[in-house]
């Protein structure tokens, strides 16, 4: 038998062999699935796949790693469905470090670290807009972001902007960061469904609505941390809702999390949610928190036409607020806070 050159899929077919392995390997590969290439392959033949493999087997696996002398945003920006990036450790400051769109739905965007994997826009700009479904953040440090304001309608988010159905921030660190309107550090957009925070800090970010995260309207915002890795949201700031801001949402605040020393001007040192359904369970510690202003409301939470409950294990420490110094409702608001609560 001889060999032939097959140049669609760069690979060699070695005759004589039965042709239903032939087409039970190109179905396994989906290189062979078009009419007219399985016709241009002789019947009992089998494919050796050894130069395919070779030269595309990276994007077979679906893993990018990006090092310090790529750019991040050319990375990031052609991503595939189910690609899954490792970003070296490294200082990334250069202007394709920021301002860039992830459009690729389930992938995941993996740091080496916090204290590893650091990406600083300097105020030139947000870290990343997340237009894809299902997109996962992990073990990366984000600072100094904040939107260009050229386009007046684009002050969302000043590290992280959400825009897809889905996503998860996983043990990031978010530090100094800023928007003009809502969520200083995150902003999900109305077609956000889930927005899950698993094992984050953010720290020092400000916005007049969430100095650290705001929801709207349809989102359902879940904050959660491990026994290992809490969740931490730390002298952040607002006019309202000093760490988390949440609009017609429901906001689940579940187990191993601190939302420590944020405020606001006016309502809502920690948390303010309105029209909404807010649940505080697990090992929750509110502490230090403040209104500031005359006429302020809600110390740790302020809760307009709600429904909030707060489950025995959490803990209302040292918040200070004119009106309500942990707690203030307004309207139709309904609050349980169940014995054991500290």
């Amino acid at each position: 038998s001889s060999f032939r050159p097959f140049k669609f899929c760069q690979f060699w077919v070695l005759d004589s062999l039965d042709s239903i392995l032939l087409a039970f390997v190109g179905t396994l590969t989906g290189f062979c699935r078009h009419s007219s290439i399985m016709a241009a392959i002789k019947p009992s033949s089998i494919v050796i796949m050894f130069v395919c493999f070779a030269l595309f087997g990276k994007s077979f696996a679906g893993h990018v790693q990006v090092d310090r002398g790529m750019s991040l945003r050319d990375a990031l920006e052609s991503l595939s469905s189910g690609d899954v990036v490792t970003i070296d450790p490294g200082f990334y400051n250069t202007s394709d470090s920021c301002n860039i769109t992830v459009f690729a739905d389930n992938v995941v965007i993996r740091g080496s670290g916090t204290l590893e994997t650091i990406i600083d826009c300097a105020d030139q700009g947000r870290h990343v807009m997340l237009e894809g479904n299902n997109i996962s953040l992990v073990n990366l440090r984000m600072q100094n972001g904040s939107p260009t304001v050229s386009d007046v309608s684009d002050t969302y988010g000043g590290c992280v902007l959400v825009r897809g159905a889905s996503a998860l921030l996983d043990g990031c660190h978010i530090e100094n960061c800023f928007a003009p309107t809502s969520g200083g550090a995150i902003h999900a957009a109305q077609s956000t469904q889930v927005l899950t925070l698993q094992s984050v800090r953010i720290a020092s970010s400000s916005a007049y609505y969430g100095g650290a995260v705001s929801v709207t309207p349809g989102t359902t915002l879940v904050m959660t941390g491990r026994s290992d890795a809490m969740l931490v949201m730390e002298g952040n700031n607002a006019a309202q809702g000093g760490a988390v801001f949440a609009d017609n949402c429901v906001v689940e605040v579940i187990g191993s999390v601190q939302l420590t020393d944020n405020s606001a001007a006016q309502k809502g040192g920690a948390i303010n949610v309105e029209n909404s359904m807010l649940t505080i369970s697990g090992d929750v510690t509110l502490a230090g928190d403040s209104v500031t202003n005359n006429g302020a409301m809600g110390g740790a939470i302020f809760a307009g036409d709600s429904t909030v409950v707060v489950e025995k294990g959490a803990e209302l420490l040292y918040n200070e607020g004119p009106n309500g110094g942990s707690i203030a409702i307004l309207g139709s608001t309904s609050l349980l806070v169940r014995e054991g609560v500290r």
